[in-house]
C-alpha cells in the first residue's frame, strides 16, 4: 500500500498516491467545473494530441472499461483505491438514478401517466426486464433492489440501501 499526500492542481487540493506525484507533475492539468469537476490532461496518442481525465491517466484502463469514483470517496481523492475499473454493464448496475427530470426519485421505477400504477424495470445485459406494476413507489423500488441483487451482486446500486 503506498502513502498518500495532499497535492495542488492550480486552486484545488487533491490526495493521491505519493508515488503517483511524479507522474502527474509531468504535464499540464486544467479544471472544469461544470457541470462537475474534472482534471484534464492531454495525452499523445500516435500523431494526435487526446484529453484524459486524471483518473483515467492514473489507473490507464484497456478500451472499453470505465474508470468511476467509488461512492465512499470524496471528490478531491484521486488515489487508485478511489476508483473501480468497470465494464458498461457493471457500471450501469453501480451508479445511481440520474438527477434528470423523471417521474420517479428512484431507479428503475417510473409511472407511464398520472392514472396508471408504478412500474418497475432493469436492464441486464442491455436487455430490458419488467417487473411488475405496484401500488407504491417504494413498493416499485424494493423489486428493482432485489432485481439489481439477483443480477448485479453486492456492488449494484439499491436506491433503499
Amino acid at each position: 500500500m503506498s502513502s498518500s499526500t495532499g497535492f495542488k492542481i492550480k486552486d484545488l487540493v487533491i490526495l493521491i498516491d505519493e508515488d503517483d506525484r511524479a507522474k502527474i507533475t509531468s504535464r499540464p492539468w486544467t479544471i472544469l467545473r461544470e457541470p462537475v469537476q474534472q482534471i484534464i490532461g492531454r495525452v499523445k496518442v500516435g500523431s494526435v494530441t487526446k484529453r484524459i481525465t486524471l483518473e483515467r491517466f492514473l489507473l490507464s484502463p484497456p478500451d472499453g472499461i470505465h474508470v468511476i469514483r467509488r461512492r465512499e470517496c470524496a471528490p478531491n481523492d484521486y488515489r487508485k483505491e478511489a476508483f473501480l475499473l468497470l465494464t458498461m454493464a457493471e457500471r450501469q448496475a453501480y451508479i445511481g438514478k440520474r438527477k434528470a427530470d423523471c417521474t420517479s426519485k428512484f431507479k428503475g421505477v417510473y409511472k407511464p401517466d398520472a392514472k396508471s400504477q408504478w412500474r418497475a424495470s432493469i436492464r441486464p445485459y442491455g436487455k430490458s426486464i419488467a417487473l411488475g406494476s405496484f401500488e407504491t413507489e417504494e413498493e416499485a423500488a424494493r423489486a428493482y433492489d432485489e432485481a439489481a441483487a439477483l443480477y448485479f451482486g453486492d456492488q449494484a446500486f439499491r436506491n433503499l440501501g
